[in-house]
């Protein structure tokens, strides 16, 4: 039986998706870290090292075909919400629930180096950092967390942030 919220287009990219895995999963069927970074074509064995953990629920070590999927349904069918809930996951490199300056500069880094963006003087990986943090930081503490501030003044902010890390998200998919 089909998911009702799948569309035709929708149900056929994971039916690709599903496909995909199978040709990149080994004899056990699962992605293990390398086949994840080979799969994805990514040259930093830390960003697949953080996808991979991002996808496999039961911490395993390896990603099953149920876990791919049901990652790939909520990046596909999900909330707003709950695709930045994957991007912020992502940058929280000590799991704390904070996005501190260190986490935001590793992952822009790494993105751009990934992208082969070479960092322009006018724009460095320090500088786009700061204005993420600017933007998101509702209490000047240095760190942003991914629960929202009731105010009006924390609901302004919060759109501007969106749209900075809406943007560095675009950058890691």
């Amino acid at each position: 039986m089909t998911d009702p919220r799948l569309s035709a287009v929708d149900a056929k990219l994971l039916a690709t998706l599903e496909r995909a895995f199978d040709a990149h999963a080994g004899h056990d069927a699962h992605i293990d870290l390398a086949e994840l970074q080979k799969a994805l074509g990514l040259r930093s064995e830390y960003l697949a090292r953080r996808v991979l953990l991002l996808f496999d629920s039961n911490r395993d070590g390896v990603v099953s075909k149920e876990e791919f999927l049901a990652g790939a349904r909520t990046l596909l069918l999900g909330s707003d919400r709950d695709k930045l809930w994957f991007a912020f996951r992502l940058y929280d490199h000590d799991g704390d629930g904070f996005l501190d300056h260190h986490e935001v500069m590793r992952m822009l880094s790494m993105t751009l180096a990934e992208d082969e963006i070479v960092e322009r003087a006018k724009q460095p990986v320090e500088q786009l950092a700061r204005v993420f943090l600017k933007a998101a930081d509702r209490n000047a503490d240095g760190r942003v967390s991914f629960e929202r501030e009731r105010s009006a003044k924390g609901a302004r902010r919060r759109r501007g942030a969106k749209k900075v890390y809406r943007s560095l998200l675009m950058r890691v998919s």
